[in-house]
């Protein structure tokens, strides 16, 4: 059976070539090096939230009527919500290292919960946003080793897993310098 040339234009392949190529030009052809809109174009704003343990239907936004959520609604009516996202790994420092680099475990090395980095060749999507003129930061838990340590404009997270809940020790910094941990009374959930 041969395909036909909308069927070649339809195929997977040929659907993440053109995402990929929208992507790339979104990201580098809207952004100048001093981090102005090309053309007085007003580029968008983009806010991860990776919730521990989150599922697809425990938001207003997504149609649960028992939990109010009015600000991720609010978020989720002007901006975009993935309704057919995974992750690849089950555990969560490979899983958050596949969403940060967009590579599986064993392409962006990070295979367990232990301490290992990511590598620094390797980029992650926030390099690529602060070359593209953004100011990116980091906030909350981390558990990714030495995240800490890329270009980040601002960073204040904890890098560990279930610590740290009462009178957290949470480390700050910025432009891929970490001070020491600095303690805040009250409770931090992670």
């Amino acid at each position: 059976m041969s395909d036909t040339a909308e069927e070649r234009r339809n195929s997977r392949r040929a659907f993440l070539k053109s995402t990929a190529a929208t992507t790339v030009g979104t990201l580098t052809g809207a952004a100048r090096t001093d981090g102005q809109a090309v053309s007085g174009e007003r580029r968008p704003n983009f806010v991860f939230f990776l919730g521990e343990g989150a599922r697809w239907d425990e938001f207003g936004f997504a149609g649960n009527p028992l939990i109010h959520t009015p600000n991720f609604d609010r978020i989720a009516r002007q901006g975009m919500v993935f309704r057919n996202a995974f992750v690849t790994n089950a555990l969560c420092t490979p899983s958050r290292a596949s969403i940060l680099t967009g590579r599986y475990s064993h392409a962006n090395g990070v295979l367990d919960n232990r301490a290992t980095p990511i590598p620094e060749n390797i980029p992650i999507v926030t390099d690529l946003l602060r070359e593209a003129g953004y100011d990116v930061g980091l906030f909350g838990k981390v558990h990714v080793h030495d995240l800490g340590k890329r270009n980040w404009n601002c960073y204040f997270g904890i890098d560990a897993a279930g610590a740290n809940f009462y009178h957290a020790e949470i480390p700050e910094g910025a432009n891929g310098i970490v001070g020491p941990p600095k303690r805040y009374d009250g409770y931090f959930d992670d």
